[in-house]
């Protein structure tokens, strides 16, 4: 089985850009008497000099060759209005940066390969001084260099002055909306599982920044083999709040047609096969997808709308009142492509939660102090066996503490704490195993490969860690609008298209087309 991942193809380069990057944010300028700065300290590196500067300032592009000359001398600051800001900041080796002409052209026979970007976000003080400087190592990493008290004052009338993001203000009777007693927990362990990486990584900041981004997962694990003697492919799973969700595609279905094109099997795989259909649309072409569900024949149509992730940021932290925490600086660092794949669910996930409580405020601010993990990690189903019942398990949790004693899916327990299981006690067993202390003992006997097992631990929980999560959804209903542009220029681009290859193929009468070879044939029996 393989995840099917969503390919995303636009009619050019720029749109890919628009939609990744801008969501300019619509205020109305009011800037701040005082205002802080930002700097950023040139770097060498392999004994070339480089310089950086600000490309993308919440969502909006900027024009790089602007204040060129100071920024080679490095004697460029940024103003910036008390507030949040994202940023996404580049980095070019100065003699390469020196031939960028305005409009951001440069000759092709210069080596881009070394120019590095980073996104960002900060949260600033009036009357501060940020300074920023690349790491010299090969991650293209940000380091707050330093932060001192500054008297920067910035009136209304000067020009320049960065705008923070727009956030609506005034009291929240949802900020202390509780998640889904399984969503929760889901958070929780994905929170820990990111500390224990940034940990790994030695990473003693433990924060993380994410641009928003449309969602490149099409949402489909399908069987690996071809169906109906290679004419169809099996969907096995569908995620939810996905493009395959958005299509109503179910687990089960046997997909026979994609846009009106028989399935056949090839030297392709079927996910490949499906990803590659995929990769064909653009935004706002027609989706046709022929599909048998229980044995009937059912169409699925909708429009390619790409699903868009919303931007995250999140601070792992040891501090006992996180709302007090004051979120400052946070970058963009790589985690492993398990564990951002989770969290990029788990943040659908949860601003669709938190709208279909009518949530109506730009941001969403999870702050979760630390706690023990009371759960004990395994799920399954009653079997009967020939002395009793049994509790045959499907599933024991990853770092969990079944999974610490011992226990494997597959296995059926028959015992707790030396008393076998029965329908009168069965559902009394299983909960004590939801209210164990700590360090309480537990044993509990199982049978593996036909064999009896007894298994003995003193009950540890895994300490779940306090963390601070930010989701930004002002870039969401911005970047659906930039979608809708881009759909609406697409689609004329295709009658453009179609129009353009209908004349090539056709002769234009005055009201009729006729196929050239018609023309031909005619012209050559005149002669």
């Amino acid at each position: 089985m393989n995840t099917v991942f969503n390919g995303l193809k636009f009619m050019n380069i720029n749109s890919i850009f628009i939609v990744f990057c801008i969501y300019i944010l619509s205020a109305v300028p009011s800037y701040a008497e005082q205002c802080s700065r930002l700097s950023f300290s040139s770097s060498e590196k392999n004994n070339m000099q480089y310089v950086s500067m600000i490309v993308s300032h919440n969502g909006e592009l900027l024009e790089r060759t602007t204040h060129k000359k100071n920024i080679l001398n490095d004697e460029h600051s940024y103003y910036l209005e008390p507030g949040e800001h994202t940023f996404i900041i580049e980095q070019w080796p100065a003699k390469i940066y020196r031939k960028l002409q305005r409009g951001n052209k440069i000759s092709k026979k210069y080596n881009l390969i070394d120019i590095t970007s980073q996104s960002v976000y900060l949260n600033t003080e009036a009357g501060r001084h940020y300074q920023v400087k690349f790491l010299s190592n090969e991650q293209p990493l940000l380091k707050l260099v330093d932060v001192q008290p500054e008297d920067v004052s910035c009136t209304a009338s000067e020009k320049g002055v960065m705008q923070a993001k727009v956030i609506k203000k005034g009291k929240n009777k949802h900020e202390n909306i509780m998640l889904p007693a399984t969503l929760e927990y889901r958070l929780r362990k994905l929170m820990t599982k990111l500390k224990n990486y940034h940990q790994f990584q030695e990473d003693d900041n433990q924060s993380n920044y994410f641009h928003a981004k449309l969602n490149p997962y099409m949402g489909t694990t399908i069987d690996n083999e071809y169906q109906k003697n290679g004419s169809a492919i099996k969907v096995l799973s569908v995620l939810p709040y996905s493009l395959a969700s958005k299509l109503q595609l179910m687990s089960g279905d046997i997909i026979t047609h994609l846009n009106s094109k028989e399935i056949r099997a090839n030297n392709k795989t079927p996910d490949q096969q499906l990803s590659e259909y995929f990769a064909s649309l653009y935004i706002g072409k027609a989706i046709e997808i022929d599909v048998l569900r229980n044995d009937q024949q059912k169409q699925l149509t909708g429009i390619f709308q790409p699903i868009i992730i919303p931007d995250v940021s999140y601070k792992i932290t040891e501090e006992q009142n996180l709302n007090k925490i004051v979120q400052a600086f946070r970058q963009n660092q790589y985690v492993p492509a398990n564990l951002q794949f989770e969290l990029d669910q788990l943040i659908l996930e949860i601003k669709n939660y938190y709208q279909s409580t009518n949530y109506n405020y730009s941001s969403i601010n999870i702050s979760r102090d630390k706690k023990l993990d009371d759960h004990i990690g395994l799920s399954g189903g009653r079997v009967k066996l020939k002395n009793g019942i049994g509790l045959k398990l499907v599933r024991v949790a990853e770092d969990s503490f079944a999974q610490s004693l011992g226990l494997q899916a597959g296995d059926t327990i028959v015992s707790i704490n030396n008393q076998g299981l029965t329908t009168q006690n069965v559902d009394s067993s299983i909960a004590s195993l939801r209210s164990l202390l700590v360090d309480e003992h537990i044993s509990i006997t199982v049978i593996r490969n036909g064999k009896s097992i007894t298994l003995s631990e003193r009950f540890k929980p895994q300490e779940l860690t306090s963390f601070n999560l930010m989701i930004d959804l002002q870039a969401v209903g911005v970047i659906s609008e930039q979608i809708a542009k881009i759909s609406k220029l697409n689609k004329f681009r295709y009658r453009k298209k179609v129009k353009k290859n209908n004349r090539s193929q056709y002769w234009h009468g005055k009201n009729t087309f006729e196929p050239k070879s018609t023309i031909q044939q005619r012209s050559t029996k005149s002669k």
